[in-house]
């Protein structure tokens, strides 16, 4: 079907073996190019952009003095449908083969992070709070002059430890904890040191994964989970006698990889250090970084 016009008209040439069948509201309407016009191959179709009544006429030029067939545009919109489907070419038979892979990868963590807390004990909840405070502001002050630490602290909880029957002494107790974060091990474990010197209880040291370190540990996990799906993909066409042609669909778990770490716990009956105590050590081990893909491939006939 070709089509020619200007701004007033458009028209349509249907050839000579083409037949339109369409229900218009008040008829049925049907036409076919050798029938009306036997003496040529095409008939005209006039279709007014802004035809009332929302007609068309086909105008058949071997008849003299016949009267133009009127179709309706539903006639016109149905023949288009139909000369699309029979110029349709039937689409090769796809196979649709679903996959998953996960890829995990050793990371040699990166960053030092430690836990302390400054506590006290008192008989009142005022002098327990005012130990807490003064405790934890020398420790603020030590650990922001060292170079290269991140110093952020935690709750800050009091709560009042009732009498018993081998004690009817009332007590209060007041506790905050401090967390600091270095990619300088040694630095941190010395500054560590010095606190549990002042008085600090270590509850947690150990080595994880900076922020950037996962990011680029779950980069590379992601892209070895996607290479091998890929691998799936072609091994299982080449079974089934197929080839790959694309993925379809991709599903890659988008939850963020949570920090590890290598943990020491410190007790508190053995957290306070004399003088001359070193400073604590940690050993580093990797940590491991897991990325999830699924995905459908597409196989198809070789």
């Amino acid at each position: 079907m070709t089509g020619i016009g200007d701004d007033s008209q458009r028209c349509l040439w249907f050839g000579r073996d083409v037949a339109v069948f369409a229900a218009g509201k008040a008829n049925r309407c049907a036409w076919s190019g050798p029938d009306t016009a036997p003496d040529t191959d095409r008939a005209q179709v006039s279709l007014p952009l802004a035809a009332a009544r929302n007609q068309v006429q086909v105008h058949a030029p071997s008849r003299a003095g016949a009267a133009p067939m009127t179709l309706t545009t539903t006639c016109i919109r149905h023949a288009a449908i139909l000369i699309g489907l029979l110029c349709a070419v039937p689409g090769q038979a796809e196979t649709v083969l679903r996959l998953g892979e996960t890829a995990t990868i050793m990371v040699a963590p990166d960053e030092l992070a430690a836990t302390l807390r400054a506590e006290a004990t008192s008989a009142s909840a005022p002098d327990a709070q005012n130990r807490v405070n003064t405790a934890m502001a020398d420790a603020l002050a030590l650990a922001r002059q060292t170079p290269g630490i991140t110093v952020t602290t935690g709750g800050y909880h009091v709560w009042r430890n009732g009498p018993t029957p081998q004690d009817r002494t009332e007590r209060w107790q007041a506790s905050q904890s401090l967390t600091l974060t270095s990619l300088d091990g040694p630095v941190l474990l010395s500054l560590v040191g010095e606190l549990q010197k002042k008085g600090l209880v270590t509850s947690g040291l150990g080595w994880r994964l900076s922020r950037q370190a996962q990011r680029s540990a779950y980069k590379e996990a992601t892209r070895q989970a996607l290479s091998a799906l890929r691998g799936r993909a072609e091994e299982a066409a080449a079974l089934l006698d197929l080839r790959f042609a694309s993925f379809k669909e991709i599903n890659l778990d988008n939850t963020a990889p949570t920090p590890s770490a290598r943990v020491l716990a410190v007790p508190m009956a053995t957290a306070a250090m004399s003088p001359a105590a070193p400073p604590p050590s940690v050993a580093a081990d990797d940590v491991p970084v897991s990325a999830m893909a699924q995905a459908d491939a597409i196989l198809m006939p070789r």
